[in-house]
């Protein structure tokens, strides 16, 4: 995920990546988990740790990026987060990336005007 707009930093409590509609969410605690700047200590792998306690933090609100490394090509039809308890830090507009080697990407869905409320999932169907 590339954000392109939010608060101050940006802030995300869980992230579920579902290989269908609804399902299981691939990720685990030790899947790799990278961002463009993370605000101390509050690390990417924080988002698939499988808790609503942690979060992951940036230091700014624009062009950051989470990225999650899932050892072998999967198809993913769904994404699931669940927002930083500060609303406000949440993005209000991010792109949906994909990719098979972890340096060229390709788009999959562009999302902006998008409102939050602490504790509540959102789901975004690819």
């Amino acid at each position: 995920m590339q954000s392109t707009n939010g608060g101050p930093e940006f802030g995300i409590t869980e992230v579920e990546l579902r290989a269908t509609v609804g399902g299981a969410d691939v990720t685990t605690s030790s899947t790799p988990a990278t961002a463009t700047s993370t605000f101390a200590p509050f690390a990417a792998s924080s988002t698939v740790d499988n808790s609503t306690s942690t979060y992951w933090r940036s230091t700014s609100p624009t062009n950051q990026r989470l990225a999650y490394d899932l050892g072998a090509p999967t198809v993913i039809r769904q994404v699931a987060i669940y927002p930083y308890a500060v609303v406000s830090y949440n993005p209000n507009a991010f792109v949906i990336q994909g990719s098979h080697d972890g340096v060229s990407w390709v788009s999959l869905r562009e999302l902006t005007g998008l409102f939050w409320t602490a504790g509540v999932q959102r789901t975004f169907s690819l």
